[in-house]
């Protein structure tokens, strides 16, 4: 809005009258962009604290059910040593991410949202109405490709298992690692652990991308 106010400005055919309000919208453009970065900058800290205190918490809240676990748990192939870990150090970075960036992205979706539909009608009702009627559709198509996309790609499962499987790879190469030493048995390891992992990369990788 202010943007079409600086065009309109401009065809002032009255220069210093367009002098006075080119320099009043230049000082306005400069307050929005300077109360953006402040706003910015707030809720970037308020978030980035809150995934620190929320991963910390969550961490030790899973440390504590872990110990308290009975020694039958821990005997079970998939609760090693290596998967323990790793779900210990993914789970929470995970977590951490869904409250910080994902939280902070959907403020600010709201917010824009929220801003748009009351500039939109009140700018004009009429055309908004007429738009907002297309709204349900492509929510709707976007529903059914994200869908597809996560049944072809096999995205819908979570790709932790990946990172556990080459947590405890990792694990059993270090623990025993004077009998990989011995065997020659290294490249064998690195080779287990690139490809746990390279599955995980390309998981993730499909889904941001798809997600886009």
């Amino acid at each position: 809005m202010v943007f079409a106010d600086v065009f309109g400005a401009l065809g002032e055919p009255d220069l210093k009258k367009q002098e006075d309000q080119v320099r009043v919208y230049t000082y306005t453009i400069f307050l929005i962009g300077l109360g953006g970065a402040i706003c910015q900058m707030i809720s970037s800290t308020a978030l980035a604290k809150s995934g620190e205190e929320l991963t910390l918490r969550m961490r030790s809240i899973s440390f504590r059910s872990m110990l308290k676990q009975e020694i039958g748990w821990f005997d079970l192939d998939e609760n090693n040593l290596g998967a323990l870990v790793t779900r210990l150090s993914s789970d929470a970075a995970a977590l951490k991410g869904l409250t910080g960036q994902t939280i902070g992205a959907i403020l600010n979706a709201i917010g824009s949202l929220v801003f748009a539909l009351v500039v939109s009608f009140v700018s004009g009702w009429k055309l908004t109405l007429v738009l907002l009627s297309f709204s349900p559709l492509m929510i709707f198509t976007e529903v059914v490709r994200g869908k597809q996309n996560a049944k072809k790609f096999g995205l819908q499962g979570s790709s932790s298992s990946d990172s556990e499987e080459g947590g405890k790879y990792a694990t059993q190469a270090i623990e025993n690692i004077r009998t990989v030493v011995t065997l020659h048995q290294e490249d064998h390891f690195i080779d287990l652990y690139r490809q746990a992992f390279d599955k995980d990369f390309r998981l993730v990788f499909f889904s941001h991308l798809f997600r886009i």
